[in-house]
């Protein structure tokens, strides 16, 4: 289930982009000027919020489409819950405990973009940790969520957690049931937009089978694992 980008989500809203910097790869970013990034910023402020209802409709075609944000989410959550937990985790692989498997993907939604404490998941819903692992990984093969693996060698990698995104920023609200509130929640709105970050850079680079390398400052919103001095890293 590969969601639109924010790129894809105007085109088929037929929303017209401004004209911004082509920028080949990040690390070019690495090169640019403040006055370069301010430019850059003005530019783009038609498209803040349109960024926002972007995070808040999904990239789901069929909810991208629909005008009421409320609908869309509506939309979102059903097919999340009804169609895949229930009735096709049941079908195609024959899950039973449904309700177990709904909590832990609700708890991964509460977290989404955090890092995975298999211990503290298995304390708090009260589930034994084979269980919860299956359950991971079933939600992982439908594509329900990603995990972003530590990078590094070693004892680092070994006592290292991943990393869990859900497939798509508009999932975690609508699920939970955060309507718009997600843009008035500093935090949440931080994960939601490095959820979209991720997601983005996974399947551009996925066509091109390359591995996915991601940095972030320690004290801004996270999206690697290990420290090194005051960044961190991590792939997939």
């Amino acid at each position: 289930m590969e969601t639109l980008s924010f790129y894809e989500y105007l085109q088929i809203r037929k929303i017209a982009a401004p004209p911004l910097p082509a920028v080949g790869t990040l690390l070019e970013l690495f090169e640019w000027k403040p006055q370069q990034f301010a430019r850059c910023s003005e530019e783009a402020r038609p498209l803040v919020g349109l960024f926002h209802e972007y995070l808040l409709r999904g990239g789901f075609p069929q909810s991208a489409l629909v005008e009421s944000i409320p609908l869309a989410q509506k939309l979102l959550r059903e097919d999340i819950v009804d169609k895949v937990l229930k009735r096709d985790m049941t079908a195609l692989f024959g899950v039973r405990r449904v309700l177990e498997l709904e909590q832990v993907f609700l708890y991964l939604c509460l977290h989404d973009g955090g890092m995975l404490n298999l211990q503290e998941l298995c304390s708090k819903l009260e589930l034994k940790r084979p269980t919860v692992s299956n359950f991971i990984d079933l939600l992982e093969s439908t594509h329900l969520i990603y995990r972003l693996m530590p990078f590094g060698y070693g004892k680092q990698v070994l006592r290292a957690r991943p990393k869990v995104y859900l497939a798509d920023p508009a999932i975690a609200p609508g699920v939970l049931l955060k309507g718009k509130a997600l843009l008035e929640d500093p935090n949440a709105l931080a994960k939601a937009v490095e959820t979209a970050f991720f997601n983005a850079r996974l399947h551009a680079l996925l066509q091109h089978k390359r591995p996915i390398l991601l940095l972030a400052r320690k004290t801004g919103p996270r999206s690697g694992h290990h420290r090194r001095g005051g960044w961190e890293t991590g792939s997939v």
